[in-house]
């Protein structure tokens, strides 16, 4: 029997809205499943296997890989590559080997990004071209409880050594997420850090862009009054683009 994934959504190319990589065309292969349950999530199809698993998919490596080349080859720039970023969820709960063997192996060339909160490190991330942990904080319902330093420190190793480029990036909707991050700040030592506020629209199709601009400034304000000046601090540019927290974008 062949070893399928839980599949979301596939779905690009759109521009990455998030991190390091904001503003980059990118396709996305949603995975369903999470080992947390942050009361923030903007994307708890991918995470509540009670209320939306029946509409998960069980995808092939092949068939992922058939309708990735599917939305990126538009007859134009075929030997430029392509991002292709497994989000969840949290991908890294599972087991991508065969999945990045096939893309590699596809007739056209991509580059591989993950999302992750930082909870588990597989040994497969050091195949990966780029790396996003996002470590919770208490406005998504976790303290320093939560996080483990072993496994972030596995991640922070791949960037030290020069293996993958990873960034971590920090959801900060009030003081006491800036605290867990300043508890981290040494530990974490020169790697790249970005802040980005926390969506509090999450159940609006439409959102108030009043509002975002508002959570924004209020963002860089603490950024800058804290003196963080290595931080950088961006919005959700896709929820800015769009005016929505739908699926797809």
């Amino acid at each position: 029997m062949k070893n399928t994934y839980p599949i979301v959504e596939i779905f690009g190319p759109v521009v990455q809205g998030e991190g390091e990589l904001a503003g980059l065309p990118t396709i996305f292969v949603r995975l369903g499943g999470c080992d947390y349950r942050c009361t923030q999530c903007d994307t708890m199809y991918a995470v509540d296997t009670a209320r939306y698993k029946h509409q998960w998919q069980k995808l092939t490596a092949a068939e992922i890989t058939n309708t990735v080349l599917a939305l990126a080859d538009k007859g134009m720039g075929q030997n430029r590559p392509i991002n292709v970023t497994f989000s969840g969820g949290n991908p890294a709960l599972f087991d991508l080997v065969e999945l990045i063997d096939t893309l590699r192996a596809a007739p056209r060339k991509f580059t591989l990004s993950m999302e992750t909160q930082g909870s588990v490190y597989p040994e497969w991330a050091a195949l990966l071209d780029h790396i996003c942990v996002s470590p919770k904080g208490p406005s998504m319902g976790y303290d320093m409880k939560a996080i483990n330093l072993d496994v972030l420190g596995h991640y922070c190793s791949l960037w030290e050594h020069g293996v993958v480029p990873v960034y971590f990036k920090f959801v900060i909707g009030n003081r006491a997420d800036l605290a867990l991050y300043l508890s981290l700040e040494d530990f974490l030592s020169d790697v790249p850090i970005y802040f980005q506020p926390v969506n509090t629209q999450l159940y609006s199709e439409e959102v108030d862009l009043n509002i975002l601009r508002q959570q924004y400034s209020d963002l860089v304000d603490l950024t800058l009054s804290s003196e963080l000046y290595h931080v950088t601090v961006l919005p959700q540019l896709h929820v800015w683009a769009s005016g929505s927290n739908g699926r797809g974008i």
